[in-house]
């Protein structure tokens, strides 16, 4: 981890050295990431944008302190998530088979990841007409849209979608 220790003359270390010490060489170790460990890929490189320069918690786990608010959030940022980009991975399902069943309806096959759920599919529309600061007329990439200001009503906003998500699935549940 890059702390120097002499076993001829054996010296008391801090514990502040050998942590700061060892966050240097986790992050480092970190955007070395093989892509094949995606979870950790994922979370270095989509979540915190591949550039994690300090050892610490993203900022809205400060600004939304409460659990419950911030749940789908943390889900959508970390890629554990309900989106069937998500589950159909558990399922080990293709990727090109993991189609929005809310935009199938309208005749449109598109994979529910989570660029398609926060910026593209329609059954989320008027969600997003509701936080049109956070939805500018310009695409935002998935980062940016994470790192605006104002967390709680991007929270809000993905847990009315989860809600939202919720309650079509069981709509197409009873359908069938």
């Amino acid at each position: 981890m890059g702390v120097e220790v002499s076993l001829d003359e054996p010296q008391p270390l801090g514990a502040g050295v050998v942590c700061r010490a060892w966050q240097q060489w986790y992050l480092v170790s970190l955007h070395g990431v093989d892509p094949r460990h995606t979870k950790t890929h994922h979370y270095v490189h989509t979540v915190r944008g591949g550039s994690l320069t300090e050892y610490g918690p993203p900022r809205y786990l400060a600004e939304i302190p409460e659990r419950r608010r911030r749940r789908s959030l943390t889900q959508l940022r970390t890629g554990s998530h309900w989106l069937r980009e998500e589950t159909g991975r558990w399922q080990q399902v293709e990727r090109q088979d993991l189609l929005c069943p809310h935009c199938l309806v309208n005749g449109v096959d598109v994979v529910e990841d989570r660029h398609h759920f926060l910026f593209e599919c329609t059954s989320m529309a008027d969600l997003r007409q509701h936080y049109p600061q956070h939805f500018p007329l310009r695409l935002l990439d998935e980062n940016s849209f994470f790192d605006q200001e104002h967390q709680r009503a991007i929270a809000s906003f993905a847990n009315q979608g989860w809600y939202r998500h919720y309650q079509l699935w069981q709509q197409s549940r009873l359908i069938r």
